[in-house]
C-alpha cells in the first residue's frame, strides 16, 4: 500500500496545480480510506491506522506545532507490547506508526517495538515519521532491519544546510525514505491549524475528515479524537485502563466518527479545524 501511495503522490504533485491539491487530496483520501477499510478489514469499523506515541520528547519547537512541552512522558514498554497484542487479536491490518507529536528516535526502545510489531502484525505496514535530527546511516539501517517499510522525513523551519544535505544523501542511499518539506520556500502540502490551536492565514475547511479514522494513542495512554487534537483535549479512554476495542467502540466515539464522516461537526475543535 505504501509503495502505491508513494507513486501516486509523485504523479499527483507533478500533474496537479498546487492551488487545487488540498481539495483533490481530501477526496482521494476518503476514497482510499474506504478501499482500505474493505480490503484490510472487510468493511469492519476498525481504524485504518494506529499512531503510538511511545514518549513525549521532541528535538524541535516548531511554531506550527501545539504539542504540550511542559513535561516528558514515557509509555511503559509492557503497555506498548499489549497494544500490539490487542491489535493482532482484533484482526487489525492497517498502518502502524510509533509516533504522534514526538520525535520517535529519541526513544531507544523504538527498534524493539518495531521488531515486535513486525513479528505480530504480519499484514501491517510500519511507517516511521521523523524530523531527521537523529536519522543517519546507522539509525536507518537499524530501522530497516527492524521492519520499517517507509521512513517519512519532515524538514522543518529552520533546517540547517548540514541536516538537509545529510537527509538528501540518505534518501539517495535508501529508497524507502520520503522527504516532506515544511519550509516556507519549499512547502508543497498545506499546514493544518491543529483544531484552531495555531493561528494560520486563509483557513479552508473540509467536508468530512479522514483523520478520524486513525487511532491516536498518546504517551500518557490516552486515546484522543485524532492527530489534530495536539493538546489531547478530547479523550475517549486510556489504554492503561481499557482495551483498544472497547475504547474505539465507545458509543460517543462511534457517533462522532459517523457524524464527522458526513461533515457534521459538533465539537468546537472540529468547527475550528482547517488548513492553510
Amino acid at each position: 500500500m505504501s509503495k502505491l501511495r508513494g507513486l501516486g503522490e509523485k504523479a499527483f504533485n507533478k500533474l496537479v496545480p498546487k492551488s487545487i491539491r488540498p481539495h483533490i487530496i481530501h477526496k482521494a483520501r476518503w476514497t482510499f480510506t474506504e478501499i482500505e477499510r474493505r480490503v484490510l478489514h472487510g468493511g469492519r469499523d476498525l481504524p485504518i491506522a494506529v499512531n503510538i506515541e511511545t514518549n513525549s520528547i521532541c528535538t524541535k519547537t516548531c511554531y506550527y506545532c501545539s504539542r504540550p512541552s511542559d513535561k516528558d512522558e514515557i509509555l511503559d514498554k509492557d503497555i506498548v507490547y499489549s497494544i500490539i497484542d490487542q491489535l493482532k487479536d482484533w484482526g487489525f491490518k492497517g498502518r502502524i506508526s510509533h509516533h504522534s507529536y514526538n520525535e520517535p528516535l529519541t526513544d531507544n526502545r523504538i527498534y524493539d517495538f518495531i521488531k515486535y510489531t513486525k513479528r505480530h502484525l504480519l499484514f501491517s505496514e510500519i511507517v516511521l515519521y521523523t524530523n531527521g535530527d537523529l536519522l543517519n546511516a546507522e539509525t536507518t539501517d537499524k530501522l530497516v532491519k527492524s521492519g520499517v517499510v517507509e521512513i517519512k522525513v519532515t524538514l522543518h523551519e529552520p533546517t540547517s544546510r548540514k541536516l538537509e544535505t545529510r537527509i538528501i544523501a540518505l534518501k539517495e542511499q535508501y529508497h524507502l525514505i520520503t522527504i516532506i518539506d515544511r519550509r516556507v520556500e519549499h512547502r508543497s502540502d498545506p499546514l493544518f491549524n491543529r483544531g484552531g490551536s495555531i493561528v494560520l492565514k486563509d483557513i479552508k475547511k473540509f467536508k468530512g475528515c479522514y483523520y478520524i479514522e486513525i487511532m491516536v494513542i498518546r504517551s500518557n495512554g490516552n486515546v484522543i479524537l485524532c492527530c489534530q487534537d495536539a493538546k489531547g483535549d478530547y479523550i475517549f479512554g486510556n489504554v492503561k485502563e481499557k482495551s483498544l476495542e472497547s475504547i474505539w467502540n465507545n458509543p460517543k466515539f462511534v457517533k462522532l466518527r459517523k457524524d464527522i464522516r458526513t461533515g457534521k461537526y459538533e465539537l468546537p475543535i472540529c468547527q475550528m479545524c482547517g488548513y492553510e
